[in-house]
Parts: structure tokens; C-alpha cells; sequence
């Protein structure tokens, strides 16, 4: 599993909104996205995860790759899944993405690109979380499919596929309220670290990559 944490204090989140006024970069030849994800995907891939994905690759020649990320980690785990897509590293059978609360990243072009080339992605939200209408598509962004919408507190298996990304009217965008901490609460579980840093001295994993797997397997026709 290749897990990407969340925006992590308010340096990061006023870094990520003044990202979001900048320029989009060409990813791969796929698609616009913001420079802030742009730079964030493109720090971490040669800082120590290519080095990772690729020796696990090849002790595990067989295994899939599950992808999950909550909200800028949402982002980073959709670039990650495309890139190893788009660079051959992976067939696309192999790659199973799933995002929690994740932010618009890219243009049309890359939305389309990553529902033709990415067949198991699924984004999850939760009822009024607000973090998946930004940036707004007013800003030529939209989402890839599919949509998992939680209309409820997550307590139950209860949710609605949307197989379309980004429709006006649909699943998460039928509301026009927000409530932020349906952005912090996924699967019962407050954004917060479990595990020991002195185990895991890069830092510690946040409740949700436990409960990625056990949501991913709760997918409809998921073997």
C-alpha cells in the first residue's frame, strides 16, 4: 500500500490555497494540475517513494498496488496512480486507488484520462465535506470517477455510487451546504495519528490507511 497523509497545519493549508492561485503544470502529456500538487508529487517520487515502489515491485512481481490518500493526500495518491500507469511501471489492472476527501486536481483532459487509464478509483466523500467542491470547477478542474457518497456519518455501509466524476446535481454535488468536520471524520475515525514516531521515524500513519483496505474490499464487486 502506498498511503499519502493529509495537509498537516496551517503553514500547509495557506501554502496549499496560494498553490491554488498559481499556474497549472503539464502532467505527463494527461492533463492541467495545480503546481502545488504538481511540486508535491514530484518532491516526494525521487525523495525516497521511487526507490520503495520500485524494490517491492520486484519482490512482489504478482502483488497490486492499493493507492489511498485523504485530502491533499487524496490528490497525491491520484498523480501517483497515473504516473505509474502512464510510465509503464504497473499494468492498470494493477493499480486500486481510493481517495477519502480529496481536493479537485486536474483539468478535464486529466480527469478523462485518469477514468480511461485507472479502471478501480474510487473517491470517497463524506456527506458535507467541503474540501472535494474546491477548487471550484469554475476553474477548469474536474474530478475522475467514481464518486462514493456517504449521505450519512459513515456508521453503516449505506452510500451511493456516482459513476460519473464531477456532474452538477449528483451525489456530493447536490449539496450546497459544508460542514468541515465531515472533512476531518472518515469511517468513525478522527484525522489522528496512532502509531509511534519513534517506530516509524518518517512519521506516523493516520487511522484512515488502516481503514482504507477494509473500505476498499466493501466496494460492490471488488474481488
Amino acid at each position: 500500500m502506498i498511503a499519502f497523509r493529509g495537509t498537516s497545519g496551517n503553514f500547509e493549508t495557506v501554502a496549499e490555497i496560494l498553490g491554488m492561485l498559481k499556474k497549472k503544470d503539464n502532467f505527463l502529456n494527461i492533463g492541467l494540475i495545480y503546481d502545488y500538487f504538481f511540486n508535491g508529487f514530484f518532491f516526494l517520487w525521487p525523495a525516497g517513494l521511487e526507490a520503495q515502489v520500485m524494490t517491492l515491485r520486484k519482490v512482489y512481481p504478482t502483488y497490486d498496488v492499493y493507492i489511498v490518500g485523504h485530502s491533499l493526500g487524496g490528490s497525491l495518491a491520484s498523480l501517483c496512480a497515473a504516473y505509474l500507469v502512464k510510465q509503464g511501471l504497473f499494468e492498470p489492472e494493477k493499480i486500486k486507488m481510493m481517495t477519502f476527501g480529496q481536493p479537485r486536481t486536474g483539468d478535464v483532459r486529466y480527469a478523462e484520462w485518469h477514468d480511461a487509464n485507472i479502471p478501480f478509483s474510487y473517491r470517497v466523500v463524506h456527506h458535507l465535506d467541503p474540501i472535494p467542491h474546491i477548487p471550484p470547477q469554475e476553474f477548469d478542474l474536474m474530478h475522475h470517477r467514481f464518486e462514493i457518497w456517504y449521505d450519512n456519518a459513515m456508521t453503516t455501509a449505506n452510500y451511493t455510487i456516482c459513476p460519473y466524476g464531477d456532474l452538477i446535481g449528483q451525489c456530493a454535488n447536490s449539496k450546497i451546504m459544508w460542514q468541515f468536520d465531515d472533512h476531518t471524520h472518515y469511517y468513525w475515525a478522527f484525522d489522528r495519528c496512532i502509531l509511534s514516531r519513534i517506530r516509524f521515524p518518517t512519521g506516523c500513519l493516520s487511522f484512515k490507511a488502516f481503514k482504507a483496505i477494509k473500505a476498499i474490499k466493501a466496494i460492490k464487486g471488488f474481488k
